[in-house]
């Protein structure tokens, strides 16, 4: 609890021990005027002057983007961080994580807010639309933890090293794939028309630098290498799924 309270519950103890042996019904007074003064909180809040937690929302949609953001051009980074192993990325990944249930958290505490207000419907039909879009950051959080995991396995096996030396091409679709989701995170609490030619044209971007990484792939003989490079280009290109719905 926080200090306001605690130091409540030592005085309200003093009260009743002070007056609750002297008068019979003190004990009964406080409860009834308790739960008097927590429904009145409650109607206040919810129905006269209730908390607009959107804007909280949008600025855990800003900083959970900005953070998958930064996590994936990392991750393009470290392709050759052999010395780390499968540490590679863990400490912006495990930031990702974080942000991303934060802004649940940030969501849920939202939806709470204006469950019981009849007068703020349109900020309801609002936050309905953020809800699906962060399920989608939330889907784009998981395919990062994908790419992650398989670039500690190639890193762990130094496949960069003997197999895949040239990796500018998958950094560089792995650059490109972040930038969009950057800009798709500012759609959401922005103005969408002022991102919607830019994130259309990151994507074809992204795309084509993705499909010139599966070309490559014909110059890998390893069943291995193929397998996790191609579960890396899956979770691009399901990155992209998700921003371009």
């Amino acid at each position: 609890m926080n200090p306001q309270i605690v130091s409540q519950v030592a005085v309200s103890s003093f009260l009743v021990l002070s007056f609750g042996l002297q008068e019979d019904s003190y004990a009964l007074e406080r409860v009834v005027e308790t739960l008097l003064g927590s429904v009145v909180a409650v109607l206040i809040n919810a129905l006269i002057v209730p908390q607009n937690a959107i804007p909280e929302v949008e600025q855990s949609i800003r900083a959970m983007g900005k953070q998958a953001t930064s996590t994936l051009i990392v991750l393009s980074q470290q392709l050759h961080q052999t010395d780390k192993g499968q540490l590679v990325g863990r400490q912006e990944t495990d930031a990702l994580i974080a942000a991303t249930e934060k802004c649940a958290t940030a969501l849920l505490l939202a939806e709470q807010s204006l469950k019981y207000n009849p007068f703020l419907t349109h900020k309801r039909t609002h936050l309905s639309r953020l809800t699906i879009l962060v399920k989608r950051l939330e889907h784009i959080t998981t395919q990062i933890r994908g790419i992650r995991r398989g670039i500690a396995d190639l890193n762990s096996a130094r496949i960069f090293h003997s197999e895949l030396q040239d990796t500018q091409a998958l950094q560089l679709a792995m650059e490109a794939t972040a930038e969009c989701i950057m800009l798709f995170s500012l759609s959401i609490v922005e103005s969408p028309e002022q991102y919607r030619e830019a994130l259309t044209d990151g994507i074809k971007k992204a795309q084509l630098l993705q499909n010139h990484c599966l070309d490559d792939l014909r110059s890998i003989h390893s069943n291995r290498t193929l397998r996790d490079v191609g579960s890396i280009l899956t979770d691009l290109n399901r990155i992209l799924k998700e921003v371009e719905r």
